[in-house]
């Protein structure tokens, strides 16, 4: 399956930047993969929502090379284990106690979305 993507432009990059600032400045200060938080998204994925009975077409997901390449081939385990041991490391920095099953089924829940809101092409 194919998804409508398009390369991570400096002005699509300034205008997630802002969003990210505005409303999780604890989380990050500039836009990160949606996947793994790799540092070097390259890639946004568009989505599709409903809007006072109007579907429109919105870019949402960034992506690192690495979560692109498992994206583009159907690769989805590797890809939840990559975003799962992303995770673990980022709430293992943060001292955080949840139990692996908690995240995993975050993770589960997102890809989830992802399936269902991507603008398949």
């Amino acid at each position: 399956m194919t998804y409508l993507k398009k390369q991570l432009s400096p002005f699509d990059e300034a205008l997630l930047q802002a969003t990210v600032l505005a409303h999780f400045p604890r989380l990050a200060d500039h836009p990160v993969c949606d996947f793994c938080g790799n540092d070097d998204p390259e890639w946004i994925y568009a989505a599709s929502r409903s809007s006072i009975g109007k579907t429109e077409q919105v870019w949402r997901w960034m992506a690192c090379a690495t979560c692109d390449n498992f994206i583009g081939q159907g690769r989805w385990t590797e890809l939840e284990v990559r975003v799962e041991a992303a995770l673990e490391n980022l709430l293992t920095g943060r001292n955080v106690n949840i139990p692996k099953s908690s995240y995993r089924a975050w993770v589960k829940k997102s890809l989830e979305e992802f399936h269902r809101y991507s603008v398949k092409i």
